[in-house]
């Protein structure tokens, strides 16, 4: 992660931003294996006494992970000054360049796996006022 900032000294107008670049979401590959009761009884001995289906990964935990997650984010604001207070009108942009990259990945294996479950935010708009004194 990494941010900067910058005042414009005689506008009085602040220019901010940061980059974030996090991992990638952990992949799963999971099947679900149907137990039949003489398969189960050929092996344990006796009946299942619970539910019949059992889910297998497929591949290890923490082998493989999704692209990166790459974020910037932006803020212009203008400083206002009346008598001894001070004043920050700003507008912050989260997803400047309106990424899409997934945050999660289904886990059940089929035809379309790895199909992402949850992107990142569109961009989001945001005005803000502050009064310092």
């Amino acid at each position: 992660k990494a941010n900067a900032s910058y005042l414009v000294p005689k506008l009085d107008v602040q220019v901010s931003g940061t980059f974030s670049s996090r991992p990638g979401a952990v992949l799963r590959a999971d099947a679900i294996f149907q137990a039949n009761d003489p398969t189960i009884l050929a092996t344990l001995g006796r009946p299942l006494a619970a539910a019949a289906n059992v889910t297998v990964p497929l591949i290890e935990p923490y082998s493989a992970y999704g692209d990166r997650i790459d974020q910037v984010d932006m803020r212009i604001g203008k400083i206002l000054r009346f008598g001894r207070t001070r004043s920050n009108l700003s507008l912050d942009i989260v997803n400047l360049f309106n990424s899409n990259d997934n945050l999660a990945y289904q886990t059940l294996l089929s035809p379309t796996w790895p199909a992402p479950t949850q992107v990142l935010l569109p961009r989001i708009f945001r005005v803000n006022f502050g009064i310092d004194w």
